[in-house]
């Protein structure tokens, strides 16, 4: 997910600990003990995306946009989370939700292909 519009409702006033990630190591789909995998990167999202203008559709925490991948051209929706001043309880749904659309393979639900975290954010 990617590109928030205005500010996100999982916003609180408490800050998220500083260098907690949201986006676990290791790819909850594959039982090796790798420490990362394709799908979860710790960069920025626009290292491998251009971001497009076009939004997708909008939520409660923000709108989807158009992203294209730099080398293979894919398509993907993109959504982003803010992490700055996250309540430490916002922290973890967003971390388990995370989590649980990484484990997601189904034919009727949207799949989380890539999940990014910078040290401000997470797409």
């Amino acid at each position: 997910y990617n590109l928030r519009s205005g500010r996100s409702p999982l916003m609180g006033n408490r800050s998220a600990k500083h260098g907690e990630s949201i986006v676990p190591d290791q790819d909850p789909l594959l039982k090796t003990s790798f420490p990362l995998t394709r799908r979860i990167v710790h960069a920025e999202i626009t290292r491998d995306f251009d971001i497009k203008p076009q939004v997708l559709g909008t939520g409660y925490s923000g709108a989807v946009h158009l992203a294209e991948h730099k080398v293979t051209g894919q398509r993907v929706a993109v959504k982003q989370f803010s992490k700055h001043g996250l309540k430490a309880h916002r922290l973890k749904l967003l971390k388990s939700e995370v989590e649980v659309y990484l484990r997601l393979d189904h034919p009727n639900i949207c799949r989380l292909l890539y999940a990014y975290e910078s040290n401000r954010d997470v797409w």
